[in-house]
């Protein structure tokens, strides 16, 4: 038995990932797939798109076989801890034969070759993430064999929505500024046009944020603005100074924007700010291999072979039942699930205007 594993945001899924997932069982002569998705939350210090449950059914549909979620404390954050996080819960599932990931140019020896911080912060997003894989891999002296497929289609950041093979940033363009028009588009699986064309569908975005962002700074102290995860002694002294200019998400980012500073980063940092992620849970998870737990959001019927494999070889807890979770983890472990389900709770308001409790939400099974 073969699985290639993938870490994913699928923020929306399209054609570019379902080529992905084709290459990568092929090239892998892989029995399943494993994707580990982000959350309700992304990497950009966003909310997604969609809530993770349905990005989740979009995967299912497309043919993966397991999507695990990744903790949204590391979900949110930059290449090396993403990278890490999900890098460590597809090892330590002790099944995993390889790690399948896209790139520019499809060439593991010329990402082996920028894999210098110079090179690092001048290159695309997607071998930004390709050369952290690879770097994770060493961390944990990973087993797992890296596998790079050449990214098809149009560019990370290209906003023409009628591609072939369209960036996940066009979509969400079109979804937020002009949704009649997301039928028609020849980038997207069946399946995902049903889910995003469907009218009882909310699509989030930072903007989303504006009110509990500025919420959160009125009144913030400068200990409790550096105690949290990704705000720097100097990032928490520009935040207290200039938190009275707060107008919205873009313009505080824009406003505290410098040339040390990414884009990404501050939009990571408030986000963490609001959800509550304090540099010690950051020092938790990375004492757990940067990933404490790994929960099930979904799974195919035809998986159960490698849903009974994994519980065999896995050295990390798989959540199940997140119900049960308190007797399954230790203490300081189930505090940071307890803080992925607030977080959850607080895009479930923004995305239906109630709290889905997260606790008793089982995996979807097709």
């Amino acid at each position: 038995m073969k699985t290639v594993g993938i870490i994913a945001e699928c923020n929306p899924l399209h054609n570019g990932h379902t080529y992905l997932f084709s290459k990568a069982r092929e090239l892998a002569g892989a029995d399943y797939l494993v994707v580990v998705l982000s959350g309700d939350f992304v990497q950009r210090g966003e909310p997604a798109l969609l809530p993770k449950h349905k990005r989740c059914e979009m995967l299912l549909k497309s043919g993966v076989d397991l999507v695990l979620e990744m903790p949204t404390i590391f979900a949110t954050g930059s290449a090396e801890y993403f990278a890490r996080c999900g890098v460590s819960i597809l090892h330590h599932l002790g099944c995993v034969d390889t790690l399948c990931f896209g790139s520019e140019d499809g060439s593991l020896s010329l990402l082996r070759e920028k894999a210098n911080a110079e090179e690092l912060a001048k290159d695309s997003p997607n071998n930004i993430l390709g050369i952290a894989y690879l770097k994770a891999l060493s961390h944990f002296q990973s087993s797992m064999e890296p596998l790079t497929i050449k990214r098809e289609g149009a560019g990370y950041h290209d906003l023409e929505e009628n591609a072939s093979y369209p960036s996940a940033s066009a979509i969400r363009k079109a979804c937020l500024s002009n949704p009649g028009v997301i039928s028609s588009l020849p980038g997207l699986p069946d399946h995902v046009k049903d889910i995003l064309s469907n009218p009882q569908t909310t699509f989030l975005s930072l903007t989303s944020f504006d009110s509990l962002i500025g919420c959160h700074l009125q009144g913030i102290s400068y200990e409790n603005l550096a105690s949290i995860f990704d705000i720097y002694p100097n990032l928490a002294d520009k935040i207290y100074k200039n938190q009275r200019l707060y107008m919205d998400a873009s313009q505080f980012v824009t406003c505290l924007k410098s040339k040390d500073i990414a884009h990404s980063h501050l939009q990571r940092a408030l986000l963490h700010m609001v959800l509550g992620y304090t540099k010690e849970d950051a020092e938790i998870a990375m004492h757990y291999d940067y990933a404490p737990y790994a929960r099930i959001l979904g799974m195919r019927k035809s998986a159960k072979g490698l849903l009974h494999q994994i519980k065999k070889s896995a050295s990390l807890p798989l959540i199940n039942k997140p119900a049960k979770a308190g007797k399954e983890l230790p203490t300081d472990a189930l505090s940071l699930l307890q803080k992925d389900f607030a977080a959850s709770h607080i895009y479930s308001l923004l995305s239906y205007g109630k709290i889905v409790s997260e606790e008793t939400i089982s995996p979807i099974v097709l």
